[in-house]
């Protein structure tokens, strides 16, 4: 938890987020991995944890997977090859918590408290600029051109429709629906 005011300590602060992404850690993606090993694919959702506590303070230290071959980027975008990676692993993920979901209805209702629920998210600016960004970066790359008018048509709407969908699923949902378990925090800084 961080302890320094600011930004960050007013978006933890009153959300438990903490006890969200332990639970995360330590049960949901664990499942998820075991399921990809019992079909022969060794595909790694996760860093581990290595220690964790809700009290007297919230903490979560994660193993440093730097020396298994990962990198944490910082002063460049992705390149292609890097998103393809990424968004395999999202898919994987999106894909298992569906299959779960269809196999064990409620599984995941217990995170009805979602990022969502985090106070002042809707002033964050990473919610509010994340598809900005996105299309900077298609813009740079000509053979993504084909998708520009999509992305650019849900710029300023991503956030609130991903907002709404998530309260749907809980409030009314819908039959024909396809709901998944979403990663809140996926973003271009990301271990790849």
């Amino acid at each position: 938890m961080p302890f320094e005011n600011g930004q960050k300590k007013n978006v933890f602060e009153e959300s438990i987020i903490f006890e969200t992404e332990i639970d995360m850690y330590t049960q949901v993606l664990p499942r998820f991995e075991q399921i990809l090993r019992d079909v022969g694919d060794d595909t790694i959702l996760k860093a581990p944890i290595l220690f964790h506590e809700l009290s007297p303070r919230k903490i979560i230290i994660f193993e440093d997977i730097v020396p298994l071959g990962y990198e944490l980027l910082r002063g460049r975008y992705t390149n292609v090859e890097e998103i393809k990676q990424s968004y395999i692993k999202l898919a994987k993920w999106h894909t298992l918590s569906y299959k779960v979901n269809l196999e064990e209805p409620g599984c995941f209702d217990e995170y009805h408290i979602s990022i969502f629920a985090m106070p002042n998210l809707d002033r964050n600016l990473l919610m509010w600029q994340g598809t900005d960004a996105f299309i900077q970066q298609l813009e740079t790359m000509p053979k993504m051109q084909k998708y520009l008018p999509f992305i650019q048509s849900i710029q300023g709407k991503l956030f609130e429709d991903t907002k709404r969908t998530a309260k749907e699923y809980f409030d009314a949902p819908k039959e024909d629906a396809i709901y998944v378990l979403y990663c809140g925090d996926f973003h271009d800084k990301c271990y790849i």
